[in-house]
């Protein structure tokens, strides 16, 4: 009882995480706004269920929105509990078999937060955050504007990962691991401008669900990681099928050009001295039997070479799964979690595998903490497997 109640006030002292850098879109501030708990909306925190993809696809509204929202004209609408949140990280203990010292990353991350109905059909979301990496300096990380016609025909206009309106949770950044996918964290042969899936793009896309079991997201954005949205010639499409009432099967596709002009945020040519063309194709599944989620997806990514004279092939799949434990009123206590990685590279001629071992505890809904240990169980001969060993606690609010 000792150690829980010790575990309980380090977490809340040191403040912990998140989540849009694990979970986009999916703030706190909701639950003061509905008077609901978070497991409305999440299996476990960050993870969205049913109720919590019809919530996100809507544009952050329940049926009930007209409650929360004041008319001061015809013409001018808004949410009246415009929803704003802070989220922290803590990273207590940090250790890479590759670095000679433990980390004590006290204070990890730093979030302000956002997001809510700003119009009958409108909404809005943005996030600015602070690492200590980069100094604690506050930084613009994502942003979008969306207009809700219906269910069927949703736009977004944003600076965001082209995965931003998927609300499964797969291909996207609601993670319970420190550490992501390679499926979406790869720059794999590097003709996107040596970005990844998860990479911030400008970007136009048109999302819905024209029947209750079909979800669609098609678009087009810029570059990865250009300001200004240079070389807007990526396309993307995504569509996720619930074949049963709790198991959804998917597919993904982008396809785009490096531009030999094309600027990145430091000024320079980016990743291509000619033009290059690149294309990300992949099926993923997510599955929930009771308490037990299932998760896993494939992509393949075949990119230029560097001058664009041949193409390179390389792949990369996970398959997780995790288990809630419930306690009363059916929150979440404990989430054990197990996680295979395969990532190529090098035309597929090099491969890293790794395992991810994750254990949750949520001391409320909005406070928890996990240990995780991440081992690369293959690599590549010119490297050696690493180990890595990470206390995290999060609290957002």
């Amino acid at each position: 009882m000792k150690a829980t109640r010790l575990l309980a006030l380090v977490s809340v002292l040191g403040c912990a995480s998140a989540l849009w850098t694990s979970s986009a879109l999916a703030i706190p501030a909701f639950a003061r706004k509905y008077d609901k708990p978070c497991s409305s909306c999440h299996t476990a925190w960050p993870l969205l269920n049913k109720a919590g993809r019809s919530f996100k696809e809507a544009g952050y509204r329940f049926p009930s929105d007209a409650e929360h929202a004041q008319t001061v004209s015809d013409d001018l609408y808004w949410d009246k509990d415009f929803p704003i949140a802070a989220v922290l990280k803590a990273r207590p203990y940090d250790k890479k078999d590759s670095a000679d010292d433990a980390q004590l990353r006290a204070l990890h991350e730093v979030e302000l937060l956002a997001a809510g109905v700003v119009g009958k059909q409108w909404s809005g979301f943005f996030e600015f955050e602070a690492e200590d990496e980069t100094g604690f300096e506050l930084e613009f990380a994502q942003g979008v504007i969306g207009w809700h016609y219906s269910p069927a025909i949703n736009v977004q206009f944003a600076d965001a990962p082209i995965v931003l309106a998927d609300p499964y949770d797969t291909f996207y950044q609601r993670r319970l691991t420190r550490n992501q996918p390679g499926t979406i964290d790869k720059s794999f042969g590097g003709a996107d401008n040596a970005g990844t899936v998860s990479a911030n793009r400008q970007m136009v896309s048109l999302y819905g669900r024209p029947l209750e079991k079909l979800f669609y997201n098609v678009g087009y954005s810029g570059a990865a990681g250009t300001n200004e949205g240079e070389a807007a010639e990526t396309l993307h499409a995504r569509v996720a099928v619930d074949v049963m009432p709790n198991v959804m099967i998917g597919g993904f596709w982008m396809h785009g050009t490096c531009n030999a002009t094309g600027e990145t945020d430091a000024g320079g040519s980016g990743n291509c001295l000619v033009d290059r063309d690149f294309t990300r194709a992949g099926v993923d599944v997510q599955a929930d039997l009771g308490d037990f989620r299932l998760t896993g997806a494939f992509l393949s990514a075949d990119d230029d070479n560097a001058d664009a004279t041949d193409e390179v092939s390389n792949t990369a799949y996970y398959v997780q799964a995790l288990y809630v434990f419930k306690g009363r009123e059916s929150q979440p206590t404990w989430v054990p979690l197990l996680r295979y990685d395969s990532t190529e590279s090098n035309n597929g001629k090099d491969k890293t595998t790794a395992l991810t071992f994750n254990i949750h505890y949520y001391f409320r809904e909005n406070v928890k903490g996990f240990l995780e240990f991440y081992t690369e169980t293959d690599v590549p001969a010119s490297k050696k497997e690493d180990n890595r060993l990470t206390l995290q606690f999060e609290v957002g609010f």
